[in-house]
Order: structure tokens, then sequence, then C-alpha cells
């Protein structure tokens, strides 16, 4: 992992606008929910979910948002209770043209003094509570049954060429739309998976570390469903078609981790004729 370091308003609206979170932030050295906690403290706009999925797929995305400017504090006004308290309190004479928040901050550290002489009752005390941390090692099978399928292609110019190389730009997708039968707790919940055939070896080969995934699956509350885009070897494409349109293939089967927040990564999927695993949970 990459030193942390700190970034202007500017270069970190930059930064998460020219790749996914997960990757700025292994440059500036957090995790991505660190990354999206400081934009949003600095009021600095950030891509939606989905964003870079849909551009990898050759999707047109609308224009990023400004970056707005940046607000100023607010102005710290005594209220009635603290005129009064400053009354009774003998508080050390501020210099000349010494604002309000001088006051308070005395006031606020004499506070802090009486709370660590006199300390709170054993029942008012907060109880810290306990970060929930993701599961690990824990496998799941998402089984769907295909309802129906769609083929998408096209070819143009490539106008993305701060994130793709090459003069053109090709873009594949079959999309696969269904209802899961498993696991248990998404019984009935529809999915839609979208497969986007690409070079896997010469990708595999240009990435700095080995790949961990194939894939993501999140869940869409808007629309009750999942969304799935995994990557699919080109050269299987043409034999994986003719038995689409033969209806031969009437499931498919993503392997990954457990959700954890409504997302996971998906290592391994297969396409098959039957449904073989209500067997194995007869079993």
């Amino acid at each position: 992992m990459s030193a942390r370091r700190e970034l202007t308003r500017r270069a970190l609206y930059d930064l998460v606008w020219s790749k996914p979170m997960r990757d700025a932030a292994a440059d500036v050295g957090i995790s991505d929910v660190g990354l999206k906690k400081r934009c949003r403290s600095q009021a600095v706009p950030v891509p939606p979910q989905g964003y870079w999925n849909k551009v990898h797929a050759g999707h047109r995305m609308p224009p990023r948002p400004p970056l707005p400017p940046q607000a100023r504090p607010p102005t710290v006004e005594p209220s009635q209770g603290e005129e009064q308290k400053l009354k009774s309190t003998k508080l050390h004479a501020p210099a000349t043209g010494a604002s309000f928040t001088g006051i308070r901050a005395q006031l606020e550290g004499k506070a802090q003094r009486t709370s660590e002489t006199s300390p709170l009752p054993k029942g008012n005390v907060r109880r810290k509570r306990k970060r929930r941390t993701a599961p690990r090692y824990a496998y799941e099978h998402y089984s769907l049954s295909i309802e129906r399928w769609e083929w998408d292609y096209s070819f143009g110019i490539n106008e993305w060429k701060k994130h793709f190389r090459g003069t053109y730009r090709e873009h594949r997708a079959l999309t696969i739309h269904g209802v899961l039968h498993r696991p248990a707790g998404l019984i009935g919940t529809r999915a839609e998976v979208s497969f986007l055939p690409s070079d896997m070896e010469g990708r595999a080969q240009r990435l700095p570390e080995p790949p961990t995934s194939i894939g993501q699956m999140w869940r869409v509350r808007r629309e009750q469903k999942f969304e799935v885009f995994v990557s699919l070897p080109s050269d299987v494409l043409p034999s994986l078609l003719s038995m689409l349109i033969a209806e031969k293939l009437r499931f498919v089967t993503l392997d990954g981790m457990v959700l954890f927040r409504g997302r996971t990564e998906i290592r391994r999927f297969s396409f098959d004729a039957t449904a073989y695993w209500k067997e194995e949970l007869a079993a």
C-alpha cells in the first residue's frame, strides 16, 4: 500500500473522477470508505455506484458535475443560555477584539476538566458500538434461471482514450435476465447479469498483481434487483450464443463471497442445462 498523503480539494476531485474509488484510495494510501468520507467532508462530488462498470461496458455517461466552491464555516453566535453562563462564570478577560469562539473554548475546557474529575454514573456511559466487518472466507453460490437474454454490439472511434487504449472502441455484451433460486435468503429476487467478452489472459498480464475476481455483484434497492458485471473469455462466445439460441442452457451459477453491505465479488460462473444444485439442496 502506498504511503498516505494529503490532497487539495481540486486534486482530490480529479483523482476520484479519473479511476475507480478502490484504485484511487490505494494511490492515497487509505481505504475506499475513508476516501469517500474525506470527499464528503470537503464537499467533493464522487461518481455514483456502478459508474465505472458502465464506462468499461462502453456506455456514454453524462459529464461529471463541477467542483462546488467550499462553504465557509458558520459564524458562532452565543445563545441566551450561554450568555447567562458567561455572566455567572469567572473567565480570563479576552484580548481586545476577541470573538465569542475564544470564550466558548474556555467554557468547553472547564467542562472537560470537570468531567474528568467527576465521571458520569455507570448507567449513563454510552457503549461503543462494534464496527461491522466483512465476513472472511465465507463462500456463496448464486443460481438463477434464465428467462430471457440479449446480445448488444457496437463499434466506433475511441472517445475515451483517457480510460481505454487504441484508436477504435468495440463493445460486446451478453445480458442474462432471470430470477435467483439460491441462496435461500434471495429466492425470487430478480437479477441482471452482463457478460463482457475480453482477452482475459492479456488483461491479467497487464495488471500489477494477480486478479482476485472476474466481476462484481451489487443490490439495486430502488429497482429491487441485483446487477452483475462479469468478464467472459472472447473465444467461448460463439459456442455460448449457439447454445442459448438452441435453448439448451437454462441456468447460470455465480460463485463468490457472501454479500456484505449489498455487494460482493464474483470469482467463477457456469452455464448449466439442468438445476443440478437442487439435488444438493435436497440432500
